[in-house]
């Protein structure tokens, strides 16, 4: 019976940290794009927020890092492209193409998240370099 409630204990305790760990991934970005490859910064907005299932409207601003004391430059001119991603299902949804609005302000119509859990928006960056940034967001 001991050995029993232990198992039982042990899935419970797994359970909570798979969940923590969702959380954890979620709360990371805050709409801040993370480098992955390249000289970029950025950050990223999603319309409607919160996010929900559905489409969505997201707003990415990027710089270029740059050298003191001139410190970073809007990015323009590049081609920029949003690729939903859903890490723990191993899949996504359609990629989308960025347009450039203003100056280092790009935005990607359609961008469909098509059910709920914790979403990877990978940035692909095609300019004088290239770049990869991610944000992540949870769909409840």
């Amino acid at each position: 019976m001991l050995g029993c409630f232990r198992g039982i204990a042990c899935a419970a305790y797994a359970l909570i940290g798979v969940s923590a760990c969702a959380s954890d991934a979620a709360s990371e970005a805050d709409g801040q794009l993370r480098p992955q490859i390249g000289p970029f910064d950025g950050t990223l907005t999603i319309e409607p927020n919160p996010p929900h299932v559905g489409e969505h409207r997201v707003v990415i601003t990027l710089d270029e890092r740059g050298s003191e004391p001139h410190g970073s430059e809007p990015l323009e001119g590049a081609n920029v492209k949003l690729s939903p991603w859903m890490p723990a299902h191993g899949h996504g949804s359609t990629d989308v193409e960025a347009i450039e609005e203003a100056p280092g302000v790009y935005v990607a119509q359609d961008v469909w998240l098509n059910m709920p859990g914790i979403w990877d928006l990978r940035v692909r960056v095609e300019a004088d370099e290239l770049g990869e940034l991610t944000a992540t967001f949870e769909i409840p």
